[in-house]
């Protein structure tokens, strides 16, 4: 705070009397806080937060920022308190130094003869994926257009010819939104009425996207910041792997959308050390254009799990695998920048396969002895915390419930509310957690920066299915996450208090004509819906509820008693990925000279591998702890021969691919007759029309036997020379061909 202060001394000098006073004003500012600490301990009081959190008025927030922005001087943010981390200090010893003043400093306004020569260079298959770096990309907030200056020196590398057609390319991680289309105008910077410009000139890289929901931390995280941070390791940081994946002082975000900070953008200053820049700083004055030498738009579609139901109903992304370390990785650089410890699992440099994989035995306690055993929970975790919530969707018996679970289960209650807590608060609150409870709501998300192992309880008011509605479920168990996730659904209809009387967009039902309402208040099973205005969800959601508390409790302990047993079988299930490659290499003979079939034959030909895999953990499961691995080719194709063999038949054999990835099927297709055939990894033929039709049960996978694979073919002629393609099969991967061909 001193350097700041002092370097500030410095710029007065240099400054104007009116910016001088304004940088007066702040250092005052400064040096009054600089007594007292930003980031409070919370008192983990049972039953209540004693402390309450400062008001913040963002809207004057913004009128400050907007004024300061437009004098194009040194801008300042009173909301923000960025940890500045040190390199040269252990992070487990920092403490949170937060500042209360950002380091933007504006360009100044000049007059310019020509605008510069504008480029792009874009990556992407399509509008949704394509991110594209510019230079010398120009606002026009006469018009509210971006405008490139084209010239023979502009660059358009990736640009589609058609980029009206359908839009250029989303500034969102919401797919299929027509709100994150972007596109800009071209226009020739040698025209007359585009010289002689007023212009504010940025050599500070800018990073552009947009907000979806700006006052929901669960959009603010899953749509934009856990994607804005690999997107800026990869650009910014370059993909560099160290505790500080990119520079924070080197780039600025700027927000797309036109609305202003709320209370739920504390997380997007953790994303640079320059507050952020609003589209709306960017008209203030219609006669300025403000351009930037280097922009990219865009954001990472990387760590993006749920789709929220615009066009068909929510639920998670299909086909897509997101890795939970990705989140984690997020979570652990935030936590690390607030100034509070990892636990040894979330280190960087963490083993996967350490050295208690490296003996020979790991005991797994019987499930009675894990019940109270408490050395097996998260380390430093003595809270259980309720999310509550002050406007709606409440529990109603909150207190009665904080007393009643920490009776029953000896840890300490405390609730959390975004009202009362900040955002660092929240996270130092959440790392001590044993058990999060919480209704159905945006708040849940913050569980990603609970330990492993803690214990997510979400619960559901009277009516709402919890399996139709699952961000926090496919959050928590992605791999990787290590949250123990529990659900409970209020079944008693007198235990729900529904506002009737409310507005249409919280559940109201007086807009609508009595037998909607009747038929609303009937239905005691939301249906599915598209986002997000159904009658029936709002209803429901809306409702105020008494939770169960037997029925809770139940829930509660099972929820820990899984987390205990994942905990002791954590090591015993890595070690079962070791022992099934150690398998492939225990070789034993099996021959019998009687072969009447081709795996017959194969045994007694070549010696055979067993595959020992555990009878309670089946190979699917151990590689899923690793993630889906890509299947290449299969190995050798084999053509084989042997006296049982019946003419027209055709005998083949091939090698399971050579890096063990999970296959699935096989796919045989016959070149002659464009014939195909489904195998399992063991060679039984599968039916054909299930697999095409969606069919097949893919979890009811048999035990892998040998190495190898062969089957059967028939209704050939002898002599005829048969030509196939053979293709592993995992789930919605499909693994690379290979083409081999056999004389029967």
């Amino acid at each position: 705070l001193q350097n700041i202060i002092k370097s500030q001394q410095l710029l007065i000098s240099s400054l104007n009397d009116e910016n001088a006073k304004i940088l007066q004003k702040f250092s005052a500012e400064l040096s009054l806080k600089e007594k007292e600490s930003v980031v409070k301990e919370p008192k983990s009081e049972v039953l209540k937060v004693s402390h309450e959190k400062e008001k913040i008025d963002f809207n004057e927030i913004d009128k400050q920022h907007d004024a300061l922005v437009n004098k194009d001087e040194v801008a300042s943010d009173e909301s923000l308190h960025i940890s500045e981390v040190r390199q040269d200090i252990p992070d487990e010893k920092k403490e949170a130094a937060h500042k209360k003043i950002d380091q933007i400093q504006t360009a100044i306004v000049q007059q310019m003869k020509l605008l510069p020569s504008s480029s792009v260079w874009c990556s992407g298959r399509n509008k949704f994926e394509r991110i594209c770096k510019f230079r010398n990309l120009c606002y026009n907030p006469k018009h509210q257009q971006w405008i490139f200056a084209k010239t023979l020196a502009s660059v358009y590398e990736g640009v589609p010819v058609d980029r009206f057609k359908e839009s250029f390319l989303s500034l969102g991680t919401v797919e299929d939104h027509p709100y994150f289309n972007f596109n800009f105008v071209e226009i020739n910077p040698f025209d007359p009425d585009f010289q002689d410009l007023r212009v504010r000139y940025e050599t500070l890289p800018h990073y552009l996207f947009l907000r979806l929901h700006p006052r929901n931390i669960m959009h603010n995280m899953h749509d934009d910041i856990i994607p804005m941070y690999h997107h800026l390791k990869h650009w910014v940081g370059k993909g560099q792997l160290n505790r500080s994946p990119f520079d924070l002082n080197g780039h600025r975000m700027l927000m797309m959308d036109h609305f202003g900070r709320t209370d739920s953008s504390r997380p997007f200053d953790y994303l640079s050390n320059h507050a952020m820049l609003l589209l709306r700083n960017l008209e203030k004055d219609r006669n300025i254009i403000t351009c930037f030498r280097d922009a990219v738009a865009g954001n990472s579609k990387l760590t993006t799990w749920y789709q929220y139901g615009f066009a068909t109903p929510q639920g998670p992304i299909k086909d897509k695998y997101v890795n939970g370390l990705h989140i984690r990785e997020v979570a652990s650089w935030i936590i690390r920048r607030v100034g509070l410890p990892l636990s040894k699992d979330e280190q960087p440099e963490y083993d996967l396969i350490d050295d208690n994989l490296k003996s020979n035995t790991v005991e797994i306690s019987p499930s009675n002895l894990l019940e109270n055993d408490k050395s097996l929970d998260p380390e430093n975790t003595d809270l259980i915390v309720i999310f509550s919530r002050k406007k709606n969707r409440l529990i109603m018996n909150e207190l009665e419930l904080a007393k009643h679970l920490t009776k029953e289960f000896g840890y300490e209650t405390q609730f959390v509310r975004n009202e009362d807590l900040s955002f660092e608060e929240q996270i130092k609150v959440l790392r001590r957690a044993r058990v999060v409870v919480g209704m159905h709501g945006s708040i849940l998300v913050m569980a990603m920066f609970c330990k492993r192992g803690t214990v997510l309880v979400e619960m559901f008011p009277f009516a709402v299915p919890g399996d139709n509605y699952t961000p926090y479920k496919t959050m928590a168990q992605l791999p990787g996450m290590g949250l123990i996730y529990k659900t409970w659904e209020n079944k008693w209809e007198n235990a729900s208090f529904t506002h009737p009387n409310n507005t249409k967009q919280t559940g109201g039902l007086a807009h609508l004509s009595k037998e909607m309402q009747v038929k609303i208040n009937s239905t005691h099973t939301v249906p599915t819906h598209i986002c997000c205005a159904d009658p029936y969800w709002l209803y429901r959601i809306y409702q105020d509820t008494e939770v169960n508390l037997q029925e809770i409790t139940q829930v509660i302990k099972s929820g820990i008693a899984e987390s205990r047993e994942f905990k002791s079988k954590h090591l015993s299930s890595r070690k079962a990925i070791q022992k099934y490659i150690l398998s492939l290499m225990e070789i034993s003979a099996k021959i019998d000279d009687n072969a009447q079939t081709p795996k017959e034959l194969r045994n007694r030909l070549s010696p055979q591998v067993v595959v020992k895999v555990p009878a309670n953990l089946r190979l699917g499961t151990a590689l899923s702890y690793l993630g889906p691995l890509y299947p290449p080719p299969v190995g050798t194709i084999k053509c084989l021969g042997g006296s049982r063999r019946k003419p027209g038949d055709l005998w083949i054999e091939w090698e399971r691919p050579w890096n063990h990835a999970n296959v699935d099927l096989y796919r045989v297709f016959i070149l002659k007759g464009r014939k195909e055939y489904f195998v399992d990894p063991n060679g039984t033929q599968v039916n054909t029309t299930e697999v095409l039709s969606g069919k097949y049960d893919w979890d009811n996978q048999p035990e892998l036997l040998s190495p190898a694979v062969s089957m059967t073919l028939s209704g050939f002629k002898p002599g005829e020379l048969v030509g196939f393609y053979i293709r592993p099969v995992s789930g919605e991967i499909r693994g690379e061909t290979k083409k081999y061909e056999c004389k029967v």
